[in-house]
């Protein structure tokens, strides 16, 4: 994020955006604008944590845990079930820069995106990013040899053929 302070006002009715980089932190490395504000005084929004600097993981059973890396000390974050939610499911502030690791979050049905915002003291609260939430892991409770592999006789050292065979898992 960049603010930039011009000396003097300056009057126009259009303004042009350079862009001069092509990573603004998200995991696709492509340039996005969002929020582009221009102020008479200076903007005190939050600078945003990046997407990639946020993770999800599911832990079984509907609960989901979610961690920042590279904090800033006394960074204020607040998690949200929706993009345009007011009231946060967690909140955690950093003491020092470094990461923050929410407890477990218990769900019904497990979201596939979770929201986040952050502030510093005295600064007003960042945009809304998301975080996205894996699927669940599968877990086998069946396996089936429906069909034998062709070769069933084997000498010291052949190598295994399972050509010829079918095997259904059940999930």
């Amino acid at each position: 994020m960049s603010d930039i302070v011009l000396d003097k006002p300056i009057r126009a009715q259009d303004w042009r955006l350079d862009v001069i980089t092509a990573d603004n932190g998200t995991p696709w490395r492509a340039i996005r604008i969002y929020n582009w504000k221009m102020y008479e005084s200076l903007d005190t929004e939050t600078v945003n944590i990046p997407m990639k600097n946020a993770a999800a993981r599911v832990l079984g059973n509907g609960h989901v845990q979610v961690g920042f890396k590279d904090v800033p000390a006394k960074t204020t974050v607040s998690l949200y079930d929706s993009s345009d939610a007011t009231k946060p499911i967690a909140t955690m502030t950093a003491d020092k820069d470094g990461n923050l690791i929410f407890k477990p979050l218990a769900f019904a049905k497990l979201p596939s995106l979770l929201y986040y915002r952050s502030q510093v003291a005295g600064k007003d609260i960042s945009n809304v990013l998301a975080i996205e939430v894996p699927k669940e892991d599968k877990e086998i409770s069946k396996v089936e040899l429906e069909t034998a592999p062709e070769r069933k006789v084997y000498r010291q050292g052949d190598a295994l053929s399972l050509k010829g065979g079918t095997i259904r898992v059940s999930f």
